[in-house]
């Protein structure tokens, strides 16, 4: 029987999926919609890839971006201390380049640099913020965690879901180490640089391009500064001009331009006194709120104004501040692909836990349940799309992929259909798709297929390069690296038998190691060699900031093939179906790591373990007759 079962898994694999019923009206736009960015996204990556770089500041790292071809890198402010310091480069091809920090202003949190060398550097233009509509899709690059030579710069993309002047928020999830990195629009063009994050992983903060603009001489110069805030007022719905005004004689006076909206870009100034809109007479400052209440956003309206002893006509395009609805929440494009969704019924199953407590989704191969081994208790059951529980069954498992293969009594299941290839791209839309016909999230490919060994050990320090070796800058306190000794200062030249020179050698050497190896540290302190033996503590979790709220998966690392992806998912969704944008299945949730990532099994992968159970299967059955 158990054979049978995993050659109808195998056999399936073959069958190509589609749309259960394609889509129609409202749905049918919005998933070509969907489809359309993600052909922008494949056009754009490369050359959006190739101006990101990752970035280090003595002991700090960031990222940031080229936005001219002789090597001018914004970045954000925090990401430097002074002008005139020098910045070691990471490029996505793998190679290095020097730079020196120029400007700062602190309040916007806006950084400038320079590479130095011979260029011209690949680059991005920079657009401008003040052209953008809310939730229009953004792409956001970077490096978060630091700088990964492995995994390489990693791509992300959301919506604008708030443009200000000062900020704009967006959808694409960025974490520590993202910070100076860019934000695009779909045209490949820089409208924002990463700043700063919230707990939530929808809420991500970006500098504007056009804050760079306004203070684009100053920076050039290398000044440090840091810009008085001036309060603003809230809009409600409707259209805005952007002044604070009273009653005046024959009108009504503008006591204050505020600035980049439309008065201010359309040259009122304070003092001037405004007498008609479109011809109709402004009285005071009700009525020209009442008057500003009749008109549309987005077309031209005349206004007189009275400055000095001049009459000045004045062309303001109005905009309009209030809500605008979002047509890509979760929800909607739920929606969109729900024929799609109807279509996983018998295919995808909730796994609960002798309480009741939902563990992992499984998905259905052939007659066999599919799920992340380490997410399943020994007591467990699988619900159907109707609430009703069934005893499950171990078949076999695949250690080294974290799956386990389940068998459930009296449950009805419709083996999915697979396609034969998995080919990745970057920028590809995923959709993972749960039980009882709900999408627990989207996303896209971040990194490609990749290998991800297991967490190495940690020993505890911050760290910058030094002649023949690398200087200790800080020890943390309790780590490995306080037990065994070692001081601020020491220069690291050796561990074990290997020589390290440079801060990327020790970190490659230190995660060669699991947690609680011994390794011996050679190291000179004030010119005095010293050795010094160290039992590597493993990586503690996130304890400050944002990034201490996302829940993990218990095996997040250790695979030998897997896919990132920025889908914002929870442990618990782990064994469910990945899709693209067609409907095809691509692999099986597998980890969810951080913030930024979460790791997709592809099919393929999935497939090599049933071929392995099912010969192993088969040697057990030949062995028994």
């Amino acid at each position: 029987m158990v054979s049978r079962s995993l050659r109808g898994a195998l056999l399936i694999l073959l069958v190509t999926t589609a749309w259960a019923q394609a889509p129609r009206g409202e749905a049918a736009r919005r998933l070509m919609e969907l489809r359309a960015a993600e052909s922008r996204m494949a056009a754009i990556e490369s050359a959006l890839e190739a101006a990101t770089v990752g970035l280090r500041v003595g002991p700090n790292q960031g990222s940031g971006v080229i936005v001219s071809s002789d090597g001018l890198i914004l970045t954000a402010a925090h990401v430097f201390e002074k002008p005139g310091t020098k910045v070691q480069v990471m490029f996505s091809d793998g190679k290095r380049g020097k730079a020196v920090t120029l400007g700062r202003e602190t309040t916007s949190d806006c950084g400038l640099m320079r590479l130095t060398g011979d260029g011209p550097w690949p680059f991005a233009p920079m657009g401008s913020s003040k052209d953008l509509n809310p939730y229009q899709f953004a792409v956001a690059l970077g490096h978060p965690g630091g700088v990964d030579l492995e995994r390489g710069v990693v791509l992300r993309w959301g919506r604008l879901t708030s443009i200000r002047d000062r900020f704009l928020r967006s959808s694409c999830v960025i974490d520590q180490g993202d910070s100076g990195g860019p934000l695009f629009d779909l045209e490949g063009r820089v409208i924002g640089i990463h700043s700063r994050i919230m707990p939530s992983p929808t809420a991500n903060y970006h500098v504007p391009i056009d804050r760079f603009r306004k203070v684009w001489d100053r920076l050039l110069k290398g000044e440090s500064w840091r810009e008085r805030r001036k309060p603003r007022p809230r809009f409600g719905p409707g259209p805005v001009l952007g002044i604070r005004g009273d009653d005046a004689p024959g009108g009504c006076v503008v006591l204050e331009v505020y600035e980049d909206l439309p008065a201010d870009e359309a040259g009122l100034k304070k003092g001037d006194v405004i007498s008609f809109i479109d011809g109709d007479v402004v009285r005071g400052i009700a009525g020209l709120k009442k008057l500003l209440a009749t008109k549309e956003s987005g077309v031209f309206v005349d206004f007189v104004v009275r400055r000095g002893e001049r009459r000045v006509e004045i062309p303001v395009m109005l905009r309009v501040r209030g809500k605008t609805e979002d047509a890509w929440t979760l929800e909607k494009t739920e929606e969109a692909v729900r024929p799609l969704l109807d279509s996983m019924r018998g295919r995808v199953f909730e796994i609960e836990d002798a309480k009741g407590r939902r563990r992992a989704e499984a998905t259905a191969l052939g007659d066999l349940l599919v799920a992340k081994a380490s997410a399943v208790p020994e007591e467990a059951v699988v619900l159907d799309d109707d609430g009703n529980r069934h005893t499950i069954r171990v078949v076999g498992r695949d250690p080294d992929r974290d799956l386990i293969f389940l068998s459930a009594e009296g449950l009805r299941v419709e083996g999915f259909p697979v396609p034969a290839t998995t080919a990745w791209k970057r920028g590809q839309i995923l959709l993972v798709a749960g039980s009882h016909g709900r999408l627990l999230a989207r996303g896209i490919v971040s990194v490609p297929p990749r290998k991800l060994p297991g967490a190495g050990g940690f020993l505890g320090i911050y760290i910058a390069d030094a002649p023949s070796g690398v200087r200790v800058d800080r020890v943390s306190p309790g780590s490995a690296a306080e037990k065994a000794g070692l001081a601020r200062d020491d220069v690291i030249h050796a561990v074990d038998s290997s020589v390290v020179t440079t801060r990327d050698g020790l970190i490659k050497v230190i995660n060669a190691h699991r947690p609680g190896a011994e390794i011996r540290l050679k190291v000179r302190r004030g010119g005095k060699p010293l050795v010094l033996k160290a039992i590597l503590d493993r990586r503690p979790r996130t304890r400050r900031g944002p990034g201490r709220f996302i829940r993990r998966s218990r095996r997040l690392d250790g695979f030998s093939n897997v896919v990132q992806t920025d889908a914002v998912l929870e442990p618990e969704d782990c064994g469910a179906p990945v899709l693209d944008s067609r409907g095809a299945l691509r692999g099986l949730l597998i980890a969810r790591s951080s913030r930024t990532e979460s790791y997709v099994l592809p099919i393929s992968d999935v497939a090599a373990a049933l071929r392995s159970l099912a010969r192993s299967s088969e040697a057990v059955s030949d062995d028994s007759r």
